[in-house]
C-alpha cells in the first residue's frame, strides 16, 4: 500500500513546519512515532528510512521536492501484502490534519536544571526566566515531543549568551562538563559560588529569540555563531583550570575557539579579492581579525596580542604544535626552545583569560554596529 500526497510548499520553513506538525499528528493517532533514520536522496526524493508507529509494520516514507528544502509531496508506504482502507485513512487523516494545523502551534512549559554550580537570582520574562539552578522556558511546539525537541535546538543559543554574559562557561545538567567540574569541585570541597544576575537586555534578547518563529537553518545570526564559540572557549578556559594533566590541550582548544568567534563576527568586514590566475575568491581572514581588534580597541598592543595569538592559533590547527609542555607540578625546569616567544619551553598552563576580554569587547562592538534585532541588548 502506498500513498501519495502533493503538497506544493515552496519555502524551507514551511515545509519544516508541516513535517512538525505531521509527526505530531502520529504520534497522537498511533501513539508512536519512531525512527529508523536512513536518510538517502536519489534525485529529487529523500528516502528518510522506517518509521515504527506501533504496528506489525514499519513505514517507508519519502519527501520529494522541486526547490531544494521545499516539500513538494509526501509518500507513505507500508508492506505490499497489508492492504487496509483504514491504515489509509488515518494516515491520510494526519497528513490532512498538519495541513490544517501548521500555524496552530501549542505553548509548552519546560524546566531544565543547569549545572549545579551555577546559581542564579530568580528573574523572569515571557518565554525565559531563571531561578537558583533552574531554566524555564515557554517553547511552541506542536505536542511536548516536538517542544522538547525544539528547546534543544534553542538551548546552545541560550546557554551561549548566558556565558557571554557571565564570562562564565553556563552548562546544563548532565553533560560532560558538569559531570566533570562535578567531580573536582568534590574532590577540593569548593564552596557553591555566589548568585548570578542575568543582564536585563541578554535576558530580553534570548526572549524574543525564543518566541520569534523558528526558522531551522537560518534561525542563527554571525554574532549568534560567534558568541556560540566565545562560549566553548570559555569551557576550555575552566576547564583548563581544573587539571594540570599533561594529556589535554584545553588552552589550545580555547585560544581556537576564541580566534573562531572573531573570525565569524568579522565576516562581512573584508570584500574578497580574486586571484589573477586562477579566479578564486582569497579571503584575508587573520588580516580582518587583527583589523577588528585594532579598530576596537585603538591599541597597537592589542593588535600584536591578537596577532601572537592567532600565530599559535595557527600552530596548533596547522602543524599540531602544543602551546605548552604542560608538565608543571610545584617545581619549574627552565629549558630553552629554538628561538621563538620568550626563548623558553613553555612548562605550564599558557593563559587566554585576556583574550575572552577582548574577544567579548570585539562582539559587543559588532552588535552596537549591527543593523538587527541584536540592537536589544544595548
Amino acid at each position: 500500500m502506498t500513498i501519495d500526497y502533493s503538497l506544493g510548499y515552496d519555502s524551507n520553513k514551511e515545509s519544516n513546519d508541516f513535517l512538525r506538525c505531521f509527526w505530531a499528528a502520529l504520534r497522537k493517532e498511533f501513539g508512536k512515532a519512531a525512527w529508523n533514520l536512513l536518510p538517502l536522496r536519489i534525485e529529487n526524493k529523500i528516502y528518510l528510512g522506517h518509521c515504527d508507529i506501533g504496528l506489525e509494520h514499519v513505514l517507508d516514507i519519502s519527501l520529494s521536492y522541486k526547490i531544494k528544502g521545499c516539500l513538494s509531496a509526501i509518500s507513505i508506504s507500508v508492506d505490499d501484502s497489508i492492504s487496509d482502507a483504514q491504515l489509509q485513512r488515518r494516515l491520510k487523516g494526519c497528513i490532512t490534519h498538519a495541513r490544517k494545523n501548521i500555524d496552530k502551534l501549542e505553548v509548552f512549559y519546560l524546566t531544565l536544571p543547569l549545572d549545579s554550580a551555577i546559581c542564579f537570582e530568580k528573574s523572569d520574562a515571557n518565554y525565559l526566566s531563571l531561578d537558583d539552578n533552574r531554566l524555564m522556558l515557554n517553547v511552541y511546539g506542536y505536542d511536548l515531543v516536538d517542544a522538547k525537541t525544539l528547546s534543544s535546538s534553542l538551548l546552545k543559543n541560550i546557554c551561549a549568551w548566558l556565558s557571554f554574559d557571565q564570562l562564565k562557561y553556563i552548562s546544563i545538567e548532565g553533560c560532560a562538563f558538569q559531570v566533570y567540574s562535578d567531580s573536582v569541585r568534590r574532590q577540593f570541597g569548593r564552596p557553591r559560588k555566589y548568585k548570578l544576575k542575568v543582564s536585563d537586555s541578554i535576558q530580553k534578547y534570548l526572549d524574543e529569540f525564543i518566541g520569534k518563529p523558528y526558522s531551522y537553518e537560518d534561525n542563527l545570526s554571525d554574532i549568534d555563531k560567534a558568541v556560540f564559540l566565545f562560549g566553548q572557549g570559555l569551557k576550555y578556559d575552566e576547564l583548563s583550570q581544573m587539571t594540570i594533566s599533561s594529556l589535554e590541550a584545553y588552552n589550545e582548544q580555547a585560544i581556537l575557539c576564541y580566534m573562531s568567534a572573531l573570525e565569524v563576527v568579522s565576516l562581512k568586514d573584508i570584500e574578497p579579492t580574486k586571484c589573477e590566475c586562477c579566479g578564486q575568491l582569497r579571503y584575508s581572514i587573520a588580516k580582518r581579525v587583527e583589523n577588528l581588534v585594532y579598530g576596537v580597541s585603538q591599541s597597537k598592543a592589542l593588535r600584536k596580542m591578537i596577532v601572537d595569538f592567532y600565530k599559535n592559533r595557527s600552530q596548533f590547527v596547522h602543524l599540531g604544535t602544543m602551546l605548552s609542555e604542560n608538565n608543571y607540578t610545584g617545581i619549574s625546569i627552565p629549558l630553552m626552545n629554538k628561538g621563538y616567544g620568550e626563548g623558553l619551553i613553555m612548562q605550564c598552563n599558557f593563559r587566554s583569560a585576556d583574550l575572552a576580554d577582548i574577544v567579548k569587547e570585539c562582539i559587543m562592538w559588532k552588535i552596537k554596529t549591527a543593523n538587527s534585532r541584536l540592537n536589544i541588548i544595548l
